[in-house]
């Protein structure tokens, strides 16, 4: 080796051959998220890593860092990271940190932020006393933060305020190398401009290697030194960023540049051209493009498409964003299956305890999305939903009910009165408090659940929760709404062919347990929380029913989100939308549980 070569290797981040498996769930197989990569990061530079999401960007951001296992090898200044002990852990984080995109699941709601920076001092560095308290300071105060911020709590601040935060408990180890996982993709523009200010000058002052991770190519560009580019789970192209930005060699870099306006012109000033399009809160040059065109082509049912690679792509996606939020959600204290009755079998119906609920629980039956033709409780995001929802401290069900075309209406229906009789019968079995059981759903899901209301006037319910419900199936409503909306027609010609599919008879569609926007009387819906989405075709069905049944003198909150899809959790812009609609939720169904009703109005 080279007095050169051997100085080279003495200040460089190298991913060698790095490989992740990730087991597979249900009848889901084993994937690998990352393959073969290799990658270095030299001290004093930046290198951008891009492409689309579920690429494997962030499976390699954390197996470099030790979160998750892998094959291969992590070496630092030539030498190869072993993290076998406490203390050799402790080491490497002295030396490398990482920022997360997100960085509130990582904050402990009850400490303060003195505490959460404090954390990595105690723990890498060994300082505590005085000299804790003033390191603490210093980092807060370097990130434009008073010290007085390390007295309160995580809560207190804003999502800009918080990732400084988080970017002041990775720098205040003074280490030598820093991970930054879609850093300020979650910020609005004016805060990610300041936060990419904040991270530039940390980066140059310091003679930091970042290893910088984004969708965002216009950030990219202006930050980094060098790229590479990731796709389904390999390197496909890496140099200096001018480089490949006006020379691309791989058609996927070509592709990638392609569906992204101005990329090189973006700074992170308040202001930059890479968000001229699409509509507010969505980024749809992030997804694969056969998955772009899907989306965009039919944004009712996405869990409707059927090409084998195209739903391999949303799952990965999907489950990128869950791994994302923090979930699938709490540990669990059981995860059981029942077999619920119904004329001529059985249907399968799943409860999810988790770690402390106690006896006398409160219930929710959560169903599922699909277009009344599709899903099932083993996939991930049926139960991966029903696990967050289970962090309320109830327990949750989740109900296989039967699937169109075969079982038409009205089984779905049957099965879910069936669902719910089967809860209160045995509360005492299941350790269930009858007097809370709540219902909700997700797109059709939510159809059946505002059904079963109707259906079961004998099952009492302290709450229903709507998620982009489908309620009126003649479809006039969705019709009207994507053409305000500016969506495709094929949006309600897609809702169409679902509907074909769930009925027998069309003259059906304005029948009350098809249709619950159009039953005459509403008046005994219980307390019921309702949640649309902006650019959904089917907004005006959940607008239309709050509406109505604040008119029957029902407790009843609408909340719209901005910005967002039927089916959020496809786009990675939305993400963050999509968390707070999770965390609304899960509010939504504590307060129903303890009897808090929704307040009457209306917010986006």
């Amino acid at each position: 080796m080279t007095g050169v070569q051997a100085e080279a290797a003495r200040s460089t981040l190298v991913a060698d051959t790095i490989s992740v498996e990730y087991e597979g769930r249900g009848r889901s197989a084993a994937r690998l998220a990352a393959r073969d990569v290799s990658l270095t990061v030299r001290r004093g530079e930046v290198l951008g890593l891009v492409g689309e999401s579920g690429s494997g960007k962030s499976t390699t951001a954390a197996a470099i860092v030790g979160l998750v296992p892998y094959r291969g090898a992590v070496e630092l200044d030539g030498e190869r990271v072993v993290r076998r002990t406490l203390d050799q852990r402790r080491a490497f984080a002295r030396r490398v940190q990482i920022v997360f995109q997100d960085p509130y699941p990582s904050m402990n709601p009850a400490r303060t932020i003195g505490d959460a920076v404090a954390e990595p001092l105690r723990s890498a560095v060994g300082l505590k006393g005085a000299a804790l308290d003033a390191r603490v300071a210093a980092a807060l105060e370097e990130v434009g933060l008073d010290r007085s911020a390390a007295d309160r709590f995580p809560g207190q601040f804003s999502g800009g305020q918080r990732q400084r935060i988080a970017i002041a408990r990775a720098t205040a180890v003074d280490p030598d190398y820093i991970v930054c996982d879609e850093a300020v993709s979650a910020l609005d523009l004016s805060v990610q401009a300041q936060v990419l200010n904040l991270l530039l000058r940390l980066q140059q002052d310091r003679d930091l290697g970042v290893l910088f991770i984004s969708h965002d190519l216009g950030v990219v560009a202006h930050l980094s030194d060098r790229v590479a580019v990731m796709r389904s789970g390999q390197i496909v192209e890496e140099g200096p960023v001018d480089r490949v930005w006006t020379q691309p060699q791989h058609d996927y870099t070509r592709a990638l540049l392609s569906s992204a306006p101005a990329t090189r012109d973006a700074a992170p000033d308040g202001g930059s051209a890479h968000h001229d399009a699409p509509p507010a809160g969505l980024d749809l040059s992030a997804l694969e493009p056969e998955v772009r065109e899907h989306v965009l082509a039919e944004p009712v049912l996405p869990a409707t498409l059927t090409t084998d690679e195209t739903r391999t792509e949303l799952r990965v996606h999907i489950d990128r964003n869950f791994e994302r939020f923090g979930l699938p959600g709490p540990a669990m204290q059981s995860v059981d299956d029942h077999d619920v009755a119904i004329a001529g079998g059985v249907v399968r119906m799943r409860s999810y305890r988790s770690a402390g609920t106690g006896p006398d629980a409160p219930a929710h039956l959560l169903l599922h999305g699909g277009g009344w033709s599709s899903g099932s409780i083993d996939e991930l995001v049926a139960d991966a939903t029903a696990r967050h929802r289970a962090a309320t401290g109830c327990v949750v069900f989740a109900l296989d009910y039967r699937l169109a075309p075969e079982h038409r209406f009205p089984h779905a229906v049957d099965d879910v009165v069936a669902g719910l009789r089967h809860i209160r019968d045995r509360c005492a079995e299941l350790g269930i408090d009858r007097r809370r059981i709540s219902v909700g759903g997700v797109s059709a899901g939510a159809n059946l659940a505002a059904a079963a209301v109707l259906a079961a006037p004998d099952v009492p319910l302290c709450g229903l929760v709507l998620e982009v419900p489908a309620l009126d199936l003649t479809g006039e409503s969705a019709r009207r709404a994507a053409a305000e909306i500016g969506l495709p027609v094929e949006a309600a010609h897609q809702l169409q062919s679902a509907i074909d599919t769930y009925l027998d008879d069309p003259s059906d569609a304005s029948t009350p347990l098809v249709s619950p926007l159009l039953a005459p009387d509403l008046s005994g819906f219980p307390p019921t929380e309702v949640v649309t989405a902006e650019l959904d075709p089917l907004r005006l069905e959940g607008e239309r029913f709050a509406a109505r049944l604040a008119d029957a003198g029902v407790a009843v909150r609408h909340t719209r989100f901005a910005g967002a899809l039927h089916g959020s959790m496809l786009l990675t812009k939305t993400w963050p939308t999509a968390r707070r609609w999770h965390d609304q939720v899960l509010a939504a169904i504590s307060d129903l549980h303890s009897g808090i009703h929704p307040e009457g109005g209306h917010s986006d």
